[in-house]
């Protein structure tokens, strides 16, 4: 009750003083003549720059307020979860509940040496960026840097020569290493060029396959072409046969109505021979086989 009592006596008493510094503004005004419409124009100035400044001071009141608002809400949820968390540890075994302690315990162990060195990292970015500062003033202190990483590198290479120099040892044993290494390039070698001849004997057997294939197809293909020859030869023939039978069809047909026709009036005129015995009548059926077979020849 005291605390609040004091706090609020503070308040009031900060805005007497407030008050106190306006009325001694006008007072001072109003002891060197300022003129009535000075004092005003200021008092419009001054109420207009606190209105500005009381809008902005609601905005901030407003934005605490949903900020307060989010962080209660983001405090429930915490405290939801971790009453999950805890439900959830209560019902592992024992065993698994051990382990999750353990590791709840090393996960802060953890966290706050990350939190001290992260404190580290800031001071030392921080001391950091003081030394830029200095040295961007500095010509010396810049000049001193390059030296120094100049130094540094110089230093590295050497380094670097000793441990060549070393890894280099005698020179016997320079020449051992060298006979060693030629020995095993002389093998590599050697094995290369087995490998090649190697595949140099299959490409060659594959080669003569691949013409023998060449050959035997070619043969294959040359058979192929004469039969194909003879069977278009025979083909030819016999469409010629086709093409022409019709019209040998004909023909027989006209030479056998002309021969019987012409047999007809001999067998009117004459049935017997001079000598009284009967003569033989050719039919048209003798006459068109006769005629296939080639024994006889019609002419017009």
């Amino acid at each position: 009750m005291d605390l609040s009592r004091a706090e609020s006596l503070a308040n009031e008493l900060k805005e007497l003083h407030g008050e106190l510094a306006d009325n001694n503004t006008l007072v001072d005004k109003l002891n060197t003549d300022s003129n009535i419409q000075d004092v005003q124009m200021d008092l419009d100035e001054l109420k207009s720059q606190n209105d500005r400044e009381s809008k902005v001071i609601d905005d901030l009141f407003i934005q605490r307020q949903q900020q307060e608002a989010l962080i209660k809400q983001l405090e429930v949820e915490l405290e939801q979860e971790k009453r999950m968390a805890d439900n959830l540890v209560a019902d592992m075994n024992p065993q698994m509940r051990d382990k999750y302690s353990e590791l709840k315990r090393e996960n802060e162990e953890l966290l706050k040496v990350m939190e001290r060195q992260q404190q580290d990292v800031d001071a030392l970015n921080t001391k950091k960026d003081n030394l830029e500062d200095e040295l961007s003033l500095s010509q010396v202190k810049q000049e001193a840097i390059r030296l120094y990483e100049h130094l540094h590198e110089q230093e590295a290479k050497r380094d670097q020569m000793l441990e060549e120099q070393q890894s280099k040892g005698t020179p016997a044993e320079e020449r051992e290493k060298l006979l060693k290494q030629v020995k095993e390039d002389n093998h590599e070698i050697a094995s290369m060029e087995r490998q090649a001849k190697e595949i140099r004997e299959k490409l060659d057997v594959l080669q003569e396959e691949l013409r023998q294939l060449d050959i035997d197809i070619e043969e294959n293909q040359g058979e192929r072409n004469q039969k194909y020859k003879e069977l278009k030869k025979r083909d030819e023939t016999m469409s010629e046969y086709l093409d022409n039978f019709e019209k040998n069809k004909a023909d027989d047909s006209v030479c056998s109505r002309t021969y019987a026709c012409k047999s007809s009036h001999a067998s009117k005129s004459t049935e017997t021979g001079q000598n009284g015995h009967p003569t033989s009548v050719v039919t048209s059926q003798h006459y068109n086989t006769m005629l296939k077979r080639g024994l006889l020849r019609f002419s017009g």
